[in-house]
This record gives structure tokens, C-alpha cells and sequence, in this order.
């Protein structure tokens, strides 16, 4: 499929309004239980926020709206190079706003930066969009102070589909990214 550049922007009131028709519309059309999440999923801990299982869908939107219009939200979204709309986002932050990776004991070190998930337009996916906003996001965390960034990409996709849903292929589990993008940044 051919690649095509896209204009990968930080999330902010200016395109928080397309991001959000992004994710209600076409993001999460192959994944509908995913279109609760609104990418918020890392910044809350259940002891803060109640169980994750009991949120809805606006819930999550809300405070992902809250977020970027109070300055705290964090991640960019890829503009599609022949109209406005957006086609894909990624959600990246410096560790200690991501409260979820305190369940998983993972280092709450303030200079590293986490790309946690990454979503495109199934329609537009295998065109390099993710690479292209895991590029930028990772630029906007180094710019942030980071001195390591990670991903928690699967390995095995297999275990993470006989975990979920069945019939869930490979690019709807691939929420983190999927890990030949990250293989082959490192090849480079």
C-alpha cells in the first residue's frame, strides 16, 4: 500500500473537536468496545477513578476533552493531507501522568516518556500513519524532558486475541502500535 504523510499535530481545542469524531466515527469501527476508552485508559487507576469496567463511554470522552482544554492532555493526531479531518492518534505522556502503568510496576520515573496506544482509520491503515505519530509523539516527549521513551507493544499477538474478544485480528490488538513498526524504527 502506499505510503502517505500526514500532518501529525498536538492534540489541542483547535482539533479536539475532529479528534473525537475520529474515535466516535471510523478509529474504533472494527473495535467497537474500544470506543469507550477515548485513549484515557492509562491516566486513571482504579483506586482514583472506580473500576475502568464501570465507565462509559462519555465518561471518557469528558475527560479526555477536560484534559486537553485544561492543558494536561497529552498525545498528536494525524491531519490527513487532503482534507481536515483527522485519521489517527496517538496517546503519549511522560510516565507520571500515566497512573494505570502504577499497576503494573513500571517506574515512575519523571524523564521517561510512554507511547501507550496508537489508533488509525481501519480504512487508512499499512499506509505509515502510526510510525508517523509515534515519530512525532516521540519528538514531543524528548522536547519534554524525556531521556527514554517506551512502548508496550505485544510480542505475540496471538495471547492477546485468546485473551479478548475472538475474531479480533491482528491490527485491533495492536492498540500500543504494532511491534514491526517498532522493529523497524530500531533497524534504522
Amino acid at each position: 500500500m502506499e505510503k502517505v504523510s500526514v500532518a501529525c499535530r498536538p492534540v489541542t481545542s483547535d482539533n479536539l473537536a475532529a479528534l473525537l469524531r475520529c474515535m466516535g466515527d471510523r478509529a474504533f469501527s472494527d473495535n467497537p468496545r474500544w470506543a469507550t476508552c477515548a485513549c484515557v485508559f492509562h491516566y486513571l487507576a482504579d483506586s482514583e477513578s472506580g473500576c475502568w469496567d464501570d465507565r462509559t463511554g462519555d465518561q471518557n470522552r469528558t475527560l479526555l476533552s477536560r484534559m486537553v482544554e485544561g492543558g494536561t492532555g497529552s498525545g498528536m493526531a494525524a491531519h490527513h493531507p487532503d482534507d481536515p479531518r483527522v485519521v489517527g492518534y496517538v496517546n503519549a505522556a511522560l510516565r507520571p501522568r500515566l497512573h494505570r502503568c502504577d499497576t503494573w510496576g513500571t517506574p515512575s520515573a519523571p524523564d521517561v516518556g510512554i507511547v501507550a496506544c496508537v489508533v488509525v482509520d481501519p480504512t487508512l491503515r499499512h499506509r505509515g500513519f502510526a510510525s508517523q505519530l509515534r515519530g512525532a509523539a516521540t519528538n514531543a516527549l524528548w522536547s519534554r524532558g524525556a531521556t527514554r521513551v517506551d512502548a508496550y507493544a505485544y510480542a505475540d499477538t496471538d495471547k492477546p486475541a485468546a485473551e479478548s474478544d475472538p475474531g479480533i485480528g491482528e491490527d485491533q490488538i495492536a492498540h500500543h502500535g504494532p511491534i514491526a513498526m517498532y522493529l523497524r524504527q530500531a533497524s534504522t
